[in-house]
């Protein structure tokens, strides 16, 4: 089982473009937030919403971050692609 899942955040070169906006309650206690209790074992998933929100004052294009989650085994990190117009 993974313990002790402690935080998300955003990295990359375009952070600014995205936000964390939700931590589902599988993440931690009922509140929904990343706590030092959580538990999740093998096949169990926690949900972790990201909004992409391009800055207007930034030429349109591809815009890459990634999402990190920190955990007793380590760094478990995801990329995050998105297109502003």
């Amino acid at each position: 089982a993974i313990t002790g899942i402690t935080s998300a955040v955003l990295g990359g070169g375009n952070v600014a473009d995205y936000a964390i906006v939700g931590i589902m309650t599988t993440c931690g206690p009922a509140a929904g937030q990343l706590a030092n209790v959580t538990t999740l074992n093998p096949t169990q998933s926690c949900l972790v919403t990201v909004h992409f929100q391009p800055q207007t004052s930034e030429a349109a294009g591809l815009k890459n971050a990634t999402v990190s989650v920190t955990d007793s085994a380590g760094t478990q990190t995801a990329n995050l692609s998105g297109t502003a117009n």
